[in-house]
């Protein structure tokens, strides 16, 4: 269960976050649907959508794991 302070790994495969994988992140934030960030889509409800420090940019749960 991910929640903030939290420290997770980058599973995704995605080309983007290659330089980001090799590190440990620490949750600042964790949404739950879009009223709480316009941002999160509401395909992927209820994943979580998180913030870490450091990170400039959110992942889903399925994008990472907990550490």
């Amino acid at each position: 269960m991910v929640r903030v302070g939290s420290r997770i790994k980058i599973t995704s495969d995605n080309d983007s976050y290659k330089p980001y994988i090799k590190r440990t992140w620490q949750v600042s934030k964790v949404y739950h649907n879009s009223s709480e960030n316009p941002l999160y889509d509401m395909g992927v409800y209820p994943q979580k959508l998180v913030e870490c420090h450091g990170l400039p940019f959110a992942l889903y749960e399925y994008e990472f794991e907990v550490a």
